[in-house]
C-alpha cells in the first residue's frame, strides 16, 4: 500500500483533523519534513494528496500542513499555532 494511504488510514482513526511533520517555515514556500527531509512529490502527483485549492491557502502564517478532515483527510496549510492532533512518527 502507499504510503500516502498508510498516513490517511492512520489520520482517519484519529476522527480529527491530524499535522503530519511538513511545513515551510524555514523558507517560505520550500516544505520539509520535521526530519528536515525535502518534500519531493512532482507536480503531477501532487493533487492526489491535496485538497482542492490548498495551495492557495498558503501563506505567511500557514506554515504547517495537516490532513483535514472535512477533506477526506486530504493535505492543507495551517496556522502552526492550532491545536491539532497529531502523527509523531509513521513507519512508510
Amino acid at each position: 500500500m502507499h504510503v500516502y494511504k498508510r498516513l490517511q488510514r492512520a489520520a482517519s482513526r484519529t476522527g480529527s483533523d491530524v499535522w503530519i511533520g511538513l511545513s515551510d517555515r524555514v523558507t517560505e514556500g520550500t516544505l520539509t519534513w520535521s526530519n528536515g527531509d525535502p518534500y519531493k512529490i512532482k507536480k503531477s502527483k501532487r493533487n492526489k494528496f491535496w485538497a482542492k485549492r490548498a495551495w492557495g491557502q498558503n501563506s505567511e502564517d500557514k506554515d504547517c500542513v495537516y490532513m483535514s478532515r472535512s477533506d477526506k483527510y486530504r493535505w492543507r496549510f495551517g496556522n502552526c499555532d492550532d491545536e491539532r492532533s497529531f502523527i509523531c512518527r509513521f513507519m512508510g
